[in-house]
């Protein structure tokens, strides 16, 4: 990874040229670089290129559009992978808030937003706030997907997941054993994420 870094950082430099400083083309860079430093552990030089990559995009696309919303989300899971859950929450948040505003409720980012920060809930121990955030990631995803696919039974596992931290266990046992089904219809057997479930659940 040392050695994509170089490359990273000469194509923001090559960016600010061609487009200008602020343009979403050198926030995209940016993140590209923020990213590849968040997977080297490197948190503290991964935050402030995340938090440019949101304000770049706030001031060239507005306030209000799915970049700035997942500009957000990216800061938020490197806060919440550093354990700052509490700056991490409003980050969220607001992202729900955006991508609801834009796409409307029935839309599979939206679903993705509610399951992040349900997550986030769940780290925090507030599970009975998780539950129904997870009830509805998993209704808009059967809307949208319908029933046999991978975004359902990441749903259902999420759910099953935190049924079984709450005491749940049977409950949980059905609906994560759904969740495998799911995989081995649409990944197969031998899928990494198949495996994983079964381990979990078959």
């Amino acid at each position: 990874m040392d050695e994509a870094l170089p490359y990273y950082e000469k194509s923001i430099v090559a960016g600010r040229v061609a487009f200008g400083p602020d343009s979403p083309e050198v926030a995209t860079f940016l993140n590209n670089l923020a990213q590849l430093l968040k997977a080297q552990g490197k948190y503290d030089e991964a935050k402030p290129l995340m938090e440019e990559v949101v304000s770049i995009f706030k001031r060239t696309l507005g306030n209000d559009h799915p970049n700035v919303a997942t500009g957000l989300n990216n800061l938020a899971q490197l806060l919440q992978d550093q354990g700052k859950l509490n700056e991490a929450k409003p980050l969220m948040e607001e992202a729900l808030e955006i991508d609801i505003r834009v796409y409307g409720r029935d839309h599979a980012d939206v679903a993705t937003d509610l399951n992040n920060l349900a997550q986030l809930l769940s780290d925090q121990g507030k599970l009975d706030e998780a539950k129904p955030l997870m009830e509805e990631a998993l209704e808009i995803d059967i809307r949208v997907y319908g029933r046999n696919h991978s975004a359902v039974a990441r749903d259902l596992n999420n759910l099953a997941q935190l049924l079984r931290a709450q005491g749940k266990e049977q409950k949980a046992l059905k609906m994560g054993q759904e969740a495998l089904a799911i995989l081995e219809r649409t990944l197969g057997s031998d899928h990494p994420n198949t495996r994983i479930f079964r381990e979990a659940w078959g």
